[in-house]
């Protein structure tokens, strides 16, 4: 049997169909709860007395009303027993128990002392330190993208007016730009001086020798 103080009850047909129980059964009142439980010990519905919202006895019963916040939510429940004085006066002092707790948790709670921000601005500070890192790689990444210079000198070339142009003319000008033609009246001819010319007496002496002594041989070796 469930701990608390337990009565006898008889279930009418109509709930007892209705929360799929039997109709002998014991009402415990335990802590701040009206449980309602079998003969082998199993609890099957409870309520919470501070979701009651009426309670009282008859000569043969006991009744409550229960909140929408209960387990069945809304609803009147009605239950058959001689005891229904004494569940009443139990009910009363465990609702008069449960307003003293409460009272009491209110107090205390205004009591203490306001909760410290340490761990918030600790937070914070956790947060900085990742938003500088995340700061410190888009610089990075800003930074590479400026180095990269995006001007092309070379102008595009007009595939159009290539395709529209025959390869004749397309050649043709093409040899033109690599020529480099100079007109005669920009050219001057400098005058030998007379250490390029004994220099190349020099050389000429020299070629003349190898090609009396070695004959044509001197042509395989690169001269």
């Amino acid at each position: 049997m469930a701990e608390g103080k337990s009565f006898p009850v008889r279930v009418p047909s109509a709930l007892a169909t209705k929360l799929s129980v039997q109709t002998e059964m014991f009402l415990v009142l335990e802590c701040e709860h009206v449980t309602l439980v079998n003969c082998k010990g199993i609890h099957t519905w409870t309520w919470s007395i501070e979701h009651l919202r009426r309670y009282g006895y008859a000569r043969e019963d006991f009744h409550f009303e229960a909140g929408s916040r209960c387990q069945t939510g809304e609803g009147y429940f009605a239950f058959n027993t001689l005891q229904g004085r004494d569940i009443f006066n139990v009910v009363q002092d465990m609702k008069a128990a449960h307003k003293q707790r409460k009272k009491i948790r209110s107090r205390n709670s205004a009591d203490r002392p306001p909760v410290r921000t340490e761990s918030i601005n600790c937070g914070k500070i956790q947060k900085s330190k990742y938003v500088r890192e995340k700061e410190k790689s888009l610089r990075k990444i800003i930074r590479s993208f400026s180095s990269l210079s995006f001007s092309s000198k070379r102008k595009p070339k007009d595939r159009k007016q290539e395709e529209t142009m025959p390869k004749e003319t397309i050649t043709e000008e093409k040899k033109k730009k690599r020529s480099s033609v100079v007109s005669a009246d920009y050219v001057t001819v400098l005058s030998p001086t007379p250490r390029d010319a004994e220099a190349e007496a020099k050389n000429k002496h020299q070629l003349a020798r190898r090609i009396k002594t070695k004959g044509d041989a001197w042509k395989h070796f690169g001269y």
